[in-house]
């Protein structure tokens, strides 16, 4: 189907237009990525080490000091999703266990590791993402639930270049590839076409690259605006208008207007061809972007984290302290001014000096005629030029201004006394990369938001669903897609929810 109606080879010419829009700012992230590893940070230019053959090039890695301040400020925050019904047909205790039925989905999925991994791509190169998808929790019945990812390359995944929004809202497509090995993606998919070099960045060496694609499509569609027996309006399918006045509600049609109705479409894709194909469960993109620093410059959007902009503090810290390390190298034991006489007989003592450091050396006193020698004495070496010192902390200390976290924000000791005084300072630090963490909030709040969406078109069927409470316990609700939004017991209490019944929408506190 995909082929026939050009979906393949579009998804592939989008794809091919989005890594060409992000090619400049893939090739900055990648170039952060190496820089901050924690592992093994490549902080020193081929050029530069080079040049310094046989020299001592040290790297003293100072970015992930702030990278891991940002990660774990967010990781304390921890946003909480508040549903709120939108209109007339929406219910707040509804949207109450529809809240609770999002946080089990964060628990079931371990959905910290999905905001800990965007925020730290965020905070070191500028982007991170999330994303949810449906999986299958029982094959005997077909149930299915909603579960959140996390993307670990900023690079494997892009949106339609005419996008705008922070978090992505307005993109009509987007994408997330994933690199499987040749024995991997053979078992998954044993009668796929092969993936050959000329299929054009498709393949890697031994692996193949296989991509999710996502497509918003609008269709126009009969939309009947009735009032009900409260004189309230809203808007109906003609199925469900039809549907409602054979349950005996009483509807006056005001009038019929066509409306686009939106689904997204999802492929599984190589650069051969469709591996599967499906309608996602939802209107909405499951791909949600985290940005850090953001700036529009001529109309493009430049990206960048912590890293970029303590990149030349770092390379000159690096650098005076390995003139330190090279000046202290070559500089020898300071020798002894020693009469030959003084170690006439101890010469092998002496001879030690230099592999060693002997307790106590011996020498002659006096001489044959029992005049006085003079005691060996050791020379000073010449002194280290402070210059050298200075500017490896003044690095240090642009490194702090440039991204407005001084060393009492890093936990260090500072002239403040008081704990208000500390507080304040800290606090300084905290404003100076909150946007950070507000970002990723909105980012949560924009995949709250597809979920939400999701959970009408994935809970078609009566059953239980779990849910967790504000205060973390676990409970349960029933799921009654046949009844009206909420159904309560005698005595108030709500026994089941119908999520296909009226709209919601999310905000995060």
């Amino acid at each position: 189907m995909a082929k026939k109606d050009g979906l393949f080879e579009r998804a592939k010419e989008r794809i091919e237009e989005a890594k060409e829009a992000l090619r400049s700012q893939h090739e900055r992230i990648k170039e952060d990525l190496r820089f901050s590893n924690p592992a093994a940070p490549e902080q020193w230019g081929l050029d530069d080490l080079a040049n310094r053959t046989g020299r001592a090039s040290l790297t003293l890695d100072r970015t992930n000091q702030f990278i891991q301040q940002v990660v774990n400020d967010a990781r304390q925050s921890n946003p909480g999703v508040h549903v709120i019904p939108v209109d007339s047909k929406g219910d707040p205790k509804a949207a109450d266990v529809l809240a609770g039925m999002f946080r089990h989905i964060e628990y079931a999925s371990r959905a910290g590791q999905a905001y800990d991994t965007a925020i730290d791509m965020s905070s070191r190169t500028g982007l991170g993402w999330l994303r949810c998808y449906p999986v299958e929790i029982d094959s005997a019945t077909g149930e299915q639930d909603i579960r959140i990812g996390r993307v670990i390359d900023p690079c494997a995944a892009g949106l339609d270049p005419n996008s705008t929004e922070a978090d992505g809202s307005d993109a009509e497509w987007g994408y997330i590839e994933t690199a499987m090995s040749d024995r991997a993606f053979k078992a998954a998919y044993p009668k796929a076409k092969p993936v050959t070099a000329s299929d054009g960045g498709w393949r890697a060496g031994n692996k193949v690259t296989v991509c999710e694609y996502f497509e918003i499509e609008s269709k126009p569609q009969n939309t009947i605006l009735a009032l009900d027996a409260d004189g309230i309006q809203s808007a109906y399918t003609e199925d469900e208008f039809w549907a409602a006045r054979e349950a005996g509600e009483e509807l006056q049609p005001i009038e019929t207007v066509m409306a686009q109705k939106k689904r997204v479409r999802w492929v599984k894709m190589t650069g051969a061809e469709v591996l599967e194909e499906t309608t996602f469960p939802g209107e909405l993109l499951p791909l949600v972007p985290v940005l850090g620093y953001e700036l529009w410059v001529e109309g493009e959007r430049h990206l960048c984290g912590l890293t970029r902009r303590l990149m030349d503090g770092q390379r000159l810290h690096n650098f005076q302290m390995s003139a330190v390390a090279e000046f202290l190298a070559s500089q020898p034991k300071a020798p002894f001014m020693v009469p030959l006489e003084a170690i006439d007989g101890h010469e092998a003592h002496w001879q030690k000096l230099h592999r060693g450091n002997p307790a106590w050396l011996p020498y002659n006193a006096v001489d044959d005629d029992g005049r006085q020698i003079p005691a060996p004495q050791r020379m000073m070496p010449p002194p280290m030029p402070g210059a050298y010192a200075q500017m490896a902390e003044f690095a240090v200390s642009e490194m702090e201004a440039s991204v407005g976290m001084y060393k009492s924000s890093l936990g260090q000791q500072s002239n403040e006394t008081s704990g208000r005084a500390i507080r304040a300072r800290q606090m300084e630090g905290d404003t100076a990369t909150f946007h950070f963490i507000d970002n990723l909030s909105r980012s949560i709040e924009q995949l709250a938001r597809v979920i939400i969406g999701m959970i009408p078109l994935i809970y078609t069927s009566d059953r239980i669903a779990r849910m967790v409470g504000v205060d973390g316990k676990h409970d349960s609700m029933r799921v009654n897609p046949a009844g009206p939004a909420v159904q309560m017991d005698r005595a108030g209490k709500v026994t089941a929810i119908n999520p296909t019944v009226g709209r919601y929408d999310v905000r995060v506190r």
